[in-house]
């Protein structure tokens, strides 16, 4: 596959959020539109809860989780608890709020959750959760069955609570 480098302006106003955002959304949607394979959120969530379901999916999850850094376990925890409490896919806001962040604080949270991405890479395992754009804000959607898991071994390693 043949890819090719882009430069992502960050915006820094809500002016530049509103426009940018929209720009890349609706690059995102033409680029998906033009593929035919499903959209990063179509499957997602069950490619991830295959490889951390069940024994051999704990021992999974274990490892993904000890390779990230101590605030992305906090931001994992904070995820899976809004969607085992809330039933519903949380959005950047409400991991924001119960990690006591300000909503203000747009990037802090991507920066958290980087290290997700480079332990991605090193163990060959999947993300937990899936994220998409939700129209004015990122949603995370996570498996239940691997949100309890993580909750569990974020608590039998002392990590949060």
């Amino acid at each position: 596959m043949d890819t090719s480098a882009i430069t992502l302006l960050v915006p820094t106003t809500p002016e530049e959020r509103r426009l940018l955002g929209a720009v890349y959304r609706d690059y995102g949607n033409q680029l998906l539109a033009a593929s035919d394979e499903p959209g990063p959120s179509a499957g997602a969530s069950d490619s991830s809860a295959i490889s951390y379901v069940g024994d051999e999916g704990e021992a999974n999850l274990r490892r993904f989780v000890n390779q990230i850094a101590p605030n992305a376990r906090h931001a994992l925890r904070a995820i899976a608890d809004e969607t085992i409490e809330s039933g519903t896919a949380p959005d950047s806001d409400r991991v924001r709020s119960r990690m006591n962040l300000g909503t203000d604080e747009h990037n802090r949270l991507g920066g958290m959750l980087t290290s997700v991405g480079f332990a991605v890479k090193r163990t060959d395992l999947p993300r937990p959760y899936a994220d998409r754009w939700g129209g004015t804000r990122q949603i995370y959607e996570m498996d239940p069955e691997v949100a309890e898991t993580l909750r569990r071994i974020l608590d039998d390693d002392g990590n949060l609570r």
